[in-house]
């Protein structure tokens, strides 16, 4: 039912938000070390997820937005493409 997808949504959402405050503690600990300057750090998720779209909630079906792999990589001393776009579409690209 709808109730129970925006239940599922809102659950999820709680839980990303705990991922999100680990890795406020992970970036404060190695600027406290002085390492946050020369330190890559990368994330990624295993799929997409289809979230309405097409009518579907689902990661197994081969539809673009659960096909493509979401991704971020700060890395504080390389250049910043720019001040209105902070993110190089060159970096990374769809491997399909």
């Amino acid at each position: 039912t709808l109730e129970t997808y925006k239940l599922q949504r809102i659950e999820q959402l709680q839980c990303l938000q705990s991922v999100d405050r680990g890795i406020k503690k992970t970036i404060d600990l190695l600027k406290r070390q002085g390492l946050y300057d020369r330190t890559v750090i990368l994330f990624i998720s295993d799929n997409g997820y289809l979230w309405g779209e097409h009518r579907l909630t689902s990661k197994i079906l081969p539809y673009e937005e659960s096909l493509k792999v979401p991704m971020a990589v700060s890395a504080p001393f390389v250049k910043q493409h720019s001040m209105d776009d902070p993110t190089d579409k060159r970096f990374v690209k769809n491997m399909f």
